[in-house]
């Protein structure tokens, strides 16, 4: 003769074998999600991002723009990051978003802060230089000035706090808000990021999307 279980055999059932019943519930999503996701992940060689230190952007279409324009070349994702020198401590957003961004523009004061050491590898290691190679492959006037370390131009002047004429020359402003009232103007100059993947062949990377969008990006602020 068969009896049922009463409610005091079930709960004992699940007292003893209920958390492996969880378990197998818990691996069985894990494994039916994480391919999912991996797959959906957007891949750093498929983003191309900015990380800019100003008080503001303007309204642009600039991460469309470079979607649109390198879509054949992988690009799915462009993103531009703003951090604004009134706001908290730059270490922790940049940490957030500029280590991950292609590009990277800095006022002149945080670049003699962190390059203040040239004998540190491990900073100079983080930032492609503009080499002879590379400015040759990704720009195509010779009128831009560089910030210097060791000898070699690791960033490019897009703003110019004394010299109007090189503003009207290299229009970056009418993307970027460089000054506000009540704060000093400085010169802020743009760096390219040695840890992403897109700067091929100038470091071990998987794509030259960075250098394509380089060259697309001075191009659009050039009079």
């Amino acid at each position: 003769m068969k009896i049922a279980p009463n409610r005091k055999d079930i709960g004992d059932y699940f007292v003893s074998y209920g958390w492996l019943c969880l378990i197998f519930i818990i691996v069985s999503y894990v494994a039916w999600y994480w391919p999912i996701t991996a797959i959906d992940a957007i891949k750093s060689s498929e983003k191309i991002n900015f990380f800019v230190e100003s008080y503001g952007l303007k309204e642009n279409t600039l991460s469309s723009d470079i979607v649109s324009r390198f879509s054949s070349k992988g690009v799915v994702e462009s993103n531009l990051y703003c951090y604004s020198p009134k706001d908290a401590s730059i270490s922790t957003y940049y940490t957030k978003f500029g280590t991950e961004s292609d590009f990277i523009i800095l006022y002149q004061s945080d670049l003699d802060t962190m390059f203040q050491n040239v004998s540190s590898t491990s900073v100079l290691s983080s930032f492609l230089p503009f080499t002879s190679e590379l400015k040759s492959a990704a720009i195509s006037q010779n009128d831009y000035a560089y910030y210097p370390v060791n000898g070699a131009d690791y960033a490019l002047k897009v703003f110019d706090a004394s010299d109007p004429t090189y503003n009207t020359l290299h229009p970056f402003s009418n993307l970027i808000n460089f000054i506000t009232d009540g704060v000093t103007a400085e010169s802020s100059y743009l760096l390219l990021n040695a840890k992403t993947p897109n700067f091929a062949p100038y470091q071990s990377g998987t794509t030259d999307n960075g250098i394509l969008s380089l060259s697309y990006f001075l191009g659009l602020y050039h009079a």
